[in-house]
């Protein structure tokens, strides 16, 4: 990855799958279980994808990260390996076969993103594999230079087939089963944003659900955002949380409660923390 001068910025935004969910973009599990490209591995008799779309009609949905956790511990499949990256694949080709022509102008994913182009000490990590913000960013004006400087694809990008997918490293998995983890990617570029997080005085996280999965991530940021230091010229962040109706507002609160290691009084107190509910509020950021 290029080296980026995180001195430059003050506020950072930070999106998941819940923003292209918000563009009307087809990128959920489901969707992909559902897909065309799914289906080409179930006509294999792949192992690894008759679990998960058995999981995913039984559930109605799926964590597919999580429930390779679950089919490490209770599965001996030999071919295990070879069917995960076969899935890894189809995946990539799924993300590329997405029509982004249509991508809903009126949401409140396209408003934040459009807002916050126009500011130049913005940084974005993204977390998605797709080329929905690059699409965005590039009909806001911005060169292909100005992009690449503002924008990390945190976990890679699936237009140039360097995708991160996996468990993270304190998952349960057997040992034989390494593969499984983000770092054991060839491709997987160790981020450390603990010097941006030092220095930016604004955070706006916008459909990424903090999961455990990237807590790595996130650890400094909050649990730093707890503590007061009298020492310090960046005390007070100003958080723009936003969540998808009151069950989003729950799940983002768990993980917050986790990540600030049940310091949820305190995060409140030290910065100034905007909840906004994508289904109802307006965006004021």
């Amino acid at each position: 990855m290029r080296n980026i001068d995180f001195n430059k910025y003050q506020s950072a935004l930070i999106i998941g799958n819940g923003f292209d969910l918000s563009l009307g973009l087809s990128t959920s599990y489901m969707d992909f279980v559902n897909s065309d490209e799914f289906q080409i591995l179930l006509n294999m008799q792949n192992q690894l994808a008759i679990y998960l779309k058995v999981n995913a009609e039984l559930q109605n949905w799926i964590d597919i990260e999580n429930e390779l956790k679950l089919y490490s511990k209770n599965e001996d499949n030999a071919k295990f390996k070879t069917e995960y990256e076969a899935l890894c694949k189809q995946l990539v080709v799924y993300i590329n076969n997405i029509d982004y022509s249509s991508i809903n102008k009126n949401s409140k994913a396209y408003e934040v993103l459009t807002n916050l182009s126009s500011t130049k000490n913005n940084i974005i990590l993204d977390f998605n594999y797709t080329a929905s913000t690059r699409l965005i960013l590039k009909q806001c004006g911005l060169s292909d230079e100005d992009i690449d400087n503002r924008l990390i694809k945190v976990h890679g990008e699936a237009s140039n087939n360097d995708i991160i997918f996996g468990v993270e490293d304190n998952a349960g998995i057997k040992k034989e089963h390494v593969f499984l983890r983000k770092a054991y990617n060839i491709k997987y570029k160790a981020l450390n944003f603990s010097e941006l997080y030092d220095r930016i005085k604004s955070v706006a996280i916008f459909g990424h659900s903090l999961g455990e999965t990237d807590h790595t991530y996130f650890n400094k940021l909050f649990q730093e955002s707890c503590m007061y230091n009298k020492f310090s010229t960046n005390n007070n962040k100003e958080f723009w949380l936003f969540y998808y109706k009151e069950n989003g507002y729950h799940c983002m609160m768990q993980q917050l409660d986790s990540l600030t290691h049940n310091s949820l009084t305190s995060f409140r107190q030290y910065n100034r923390v905007n909840f906004i509910n994508t289904d109802k509020e307006k965006v004021f950021i």
